[in-house]
């Protein structure tokens, strides 16, 4: 990537979870609706990234018990999100929440980040 890009250096996976955990808050969030369905969806979404971080750690330096629990992280949260799509015929009423950025700044925000993570991928030297 840094042959594309001026000083360009590869962000590590964790400072990716903080920073894209940040922006999807400051994004999709609903300050004014704490309590709102929308909220709790974009909470359960941030919360896979701890267990897929533990995952990758676990195979980076071969821990098996940081692996297994986050294997069993992603496992909850998908139960949680199970429930959650369970319960979601029961709702009578869900009120229309716009987006906090009008579509054309979404998209171009999801084209850019789509951007940048594929031209890391596709320049990313250690393949296993």
């Amino acid at each position: 990537m840094s042959e594309i890009l001026f000083h360009y250096y590869r962000v590590n996976p964790t400072t990716w979870f903080y920073l894209a955990s940040l922006l999807s808050i400051a994004v999709f969030f609903k300050f004014n609706r704490v309590w709102s369905v929308r909220n709790f969806d974009l909470a359960g979404l941030i919360l896979f990234a701890p267990g897929l971080l533990a995952v990758e750690y676990g195979g980076f330096k071969a821990n098996l018990d940081a692996q297994q629990l986050g294997f069993v992280w992603l496992f909850a949260v998908t139960g949680l999100f199970t429930i959650r799509m369970l319960c979601d015929s029961l709702m009578v009423r869900r009120p229309l929440l716009e987006p906090n950025l009008s579509s054309g700044g979404l998209v171009f925000l999801g084209l850019s980040l789509l951007v940048f993570l594929l031209a890391n991928v596709l320049t990313c030297r250690t393949w296993p």
